[in-house]
């Protein structure tokens, strides 16, 4: 399953949101989830996750990042390794 999450930019933090109605996936409750990226003063990158259940159901979460960046400098045009896993397994 692909999602649109909402973006909104402040400063120096990009703040992605996105909220899971009861049932997607199979998965009970309604979930609010935020992943905020910020960048220091000392250019270091802070991730910061949250999730809150908007609907007092109980439900489960596990939040991780899988994201991959350019440390080298380079320019790249290409992406050359992607991957893909049906939501529906």
């Amino acid at each position: 399953m692909q999602c649109v999450w909402e973006s909104s930019v402040s400063g120096s933090s990009l703040r992605l949101s996105l909220l899971s109605v009861d049932g997607t996936e199979g998965y009970p409750a309604s979930l609010l989830t935020q992943v905020t990226y910020s960048l220091t003063d000392n250019n270091a990158l802070n991730v910061d996750y949250s999730a809150a259940v908007t609907d007092q159901k109980p439900t489960i979460v596990n939040l991780t990042n899988h994201a991959y960046f350019n440390l080298a400098g380079h320019v790249c045009t290409e992406l050359r390794n992607t991957h893909s896993m049906p939501s529906h397994l």
